[in-house]
Order: C-alpha cells, then sequence, then structure tokens
C-alpha cells in the first residue's frame, strides 16, 4: 500500500458499507489527465478501504473541457461537478 502525505480536499467515508468518496477542488480553468489521475492514486492513502471500489470527484469552477470528459466518460466512479452544476436550479 503506499504510504505519503498529500493534501486532499474532500474525504466522505462510511465505514460500515467501506465506501468511499476523495474529491479535489480545482479553481481554476484548465486541468489535464495527470491531475485527475493524481487524485486517482489518492485511494490507496486511506486505510480500510479498497482502492477499486473508491469514487472520484473534481470540482470546478468551470466545467471540465471534453478531451478529459471523454477520456472518463466510461468510468462510473469518476464525476466532475462545476460550480454551475451545483447551482443549476
Amino acid at each position: 500500500m503506499a504510504r505519503e502525505r498529500t493534501d486532499t480536499d474532500v474525504i466522505a467515508a462510511d465505514s460500515l458499507s467501506k465506501q468511499i468518496l476523495i474529491g479535489e477542488c480545482k479553481w481554476r480553468n484548465l486541468f489535464n489527465e495527470t491531475e485527475v489521475e493524481r487524485l486517482r492514486g489518492r485511494a490507496g492513502l486511506i486505510r480500510g478501504y479498497l482502492p477499486e471500489t473508491a469514487r472520484f470527484v473534481l470540482f470546478s469552477e468551470n466545467e471540465v473541457g471534453e478531451s478529459i470528459r471523454n477520456r472518463y466518460r466510461e468510468d462510473e466512479r469518476m464525476s466532475f461537478v462545476s460550480v454551475d452544476d451545483m447551482y443549476a436550479g
């Protein structure tokens, strides 16, 4: 298991079902796959939870670009949430 110190903005864990959500908040216009993969790599850092069952959310000021959305479109464990998504009414 990987062990390191890192900043993680959001962690929501259910100790009964062993489900975990790991999120990152990015307040800028551009992202790349390296940042998304770094977020996904943090699942192995949370003891007691299986990395294979973790869910991930990238929260951002603006909508994530189409190329990144397409790359993760089939991955049900990865979500992208913009401010507009949070406040759409």
